[in-house]
């Protein structure tokens, strides 16, 4: 909802309407000189201002809306769940993978890549960027993940980590939850970050 106060704050919003005061305040002045309202040239003029005022406050309002919209519109994604599992494939490089769980609580579509892992406690075995799956019926890409996925709104998706383990098993890191440490995601270039 557009409140004077907020549009008066804004650098365009302010100019724009001291211009329709400006506007208004010469449109009245013709009206108070009869001389000069009914000369031949002030009734186009008039029409003209009308115009402009009419103009300037469409324009105004689109320019508010479109500018106003992305930020309004910053992308929410949600922490639902950390939890260690030990993958099907017995031969896995990573024997111990940590599953971060998100879900994309915008109102738009999202853009997500991994940034960082600022460990805590749990250290990892290696960091990897092409870990991200998103959720349709089951976890997709099947058996593989991406380094960058696209999310719908109210979509769940995951990243794992690496854990180091020869250090920490399943079961450690399940008991260490809210003390593993920080991942950060890129969500439409904006970093996000989350305490695992």
């Amino acid at each position: 909802m557009l409140r004077l106060k907020d549009i008066w704050k804004d650098p365009v919003g302010s100019k724009v309407i001291a211009a329709i005061i400006v506007g208004g305040a010469a449109s009245i002045a013709g009206f108070r000189f009869r001389a000069f309202l009914w000369d031949e040239i002030s009734v186009p003029l008039l029409l003209l201002l009308i115009f402009v005022i009419v103009a300037a406050t469409g324009y105004f309002l689109f320019a508010w809306a479109y500018f106003k919209l992305p930020r309004e519109l910053k992308p929410q994604i949600t922490l639902v769940d950390v939890a260690a599992n030990l993958p099907a494939n017995r031969g896995a490089t990573y024997p111990v993978k940590c599953y971060v769980t998100m879900r994309n609580d915008s109102r738009i579509s999202v853009d997500v890549r991994l940034h960082q892992f600022k460990p805590s406690v749990v250290t990892l075995k290696a960091f990897a960027f092409d870990v991200l799956q998103i959720k349709v019926r089951d976890w997709v890409p099947a058996g593989y993940q991406a380094d960058r996925i696209a999310v719908y709104p109210g979509q769940l998706f995951r990243a794992w980590l690496g854990v180091d383990d020869s250090k920490f098993d399943e079961s450690k890191v399940n008991s260490l939850r809210g003390k593993i440490g920080t991942l950060t995601f890129m969500v439409d270039e904006l970093p996000m970050s989350y305490d695992l």
